[in-house]
């Protein structure tokens, strides 16, 4: 007789990207092995059967009026999928070096919401996943300040272990010495030499 599934039922309905996948991937590690996710739009329920399908479940999505019903269950080998990095053969140190406040083109509200939603995603990531250093210069420094969900995320990671490295001099030319809310104040040459002994992404 077949066991009985852990099914989990998920309302990720009206969250942003990529908050639906982050609450199927939480709810697989803590041993579902079949999920019912709610999405209210197309391209989240894409990014939640790609998921799924990375982590060896089947994955259908049901139309359900204005919303998409996707459901999975753990059915066998993994397949590829680009909404998490491959595991490396070797542990790589990684660090993300940030001189804008935002994200993209000259959409400066969709830009702020990508770069919220980044650096939220990277929190997300497990240990031996996350980058160990998050390098702030230029309007980067922006984010660090006090009063900001930017700030509070960025202090977030620092709590999970990562280094917040704040560009003193930027600081300065904003006048944002004395409002830094988020990592440390740093320097030139403690910025360059951990971005020289990491993979860096540059943003």
């Amino acid at each position: 007789m077949e066991a009985e599934r852990t099914m989990v039922e998920i309302d990720a309905r009206g969250l942003a990207c990529p908050q639906p996948v982050l609450m199927t991937k939480k709810a697989i590690e803590d041993g579902a092995d079949a999920v019912k996710v709610t999405v209210d739009n197309e391209p989240a329920s894409g990014n939640v059967s790609r998921f799924l399908a990375s982590k060896g479940f089947s994955a259908a999505v049901t139309p359900d009026g204005a919303n998409f019903i996707v459901s999975g269950a753990k059915s066998g080998a993994a397949a590829p999928c680009a909404c998490e990095p491959a595991a490396p053969a070797a542990a790589v140190k990684k660090a993300v070096f940030i001189s804008h406040a935002t994200i993209g083109g000259n959409d400066a509200e969709l830009g702020e919401v990508l770069m919220k939603a980044f650096l939220g995603t990277l929190t997300q990531y497990d240990d031996s996943e996350r980058p160990e250093v998050i390098a702030l210069m230029n309007e980067g420094v922006k984010l660090a300040v006090k009063g900001t969900s930017s700030a509070e995320t960025l202090a977030d990671f620092a709590a999970k272990g990562g280094k917040v490295l704040v560009c003193g001099t930027c600081l300065k030319h904003f006048g944002l010495m004395d409002s830094l809310g988020a990592g440390v104040v740093s320097n030139m040459f403690e910025i360059a030499s951990a971005l020289l002994a990491h993979q860096t992404l540059t943003l």
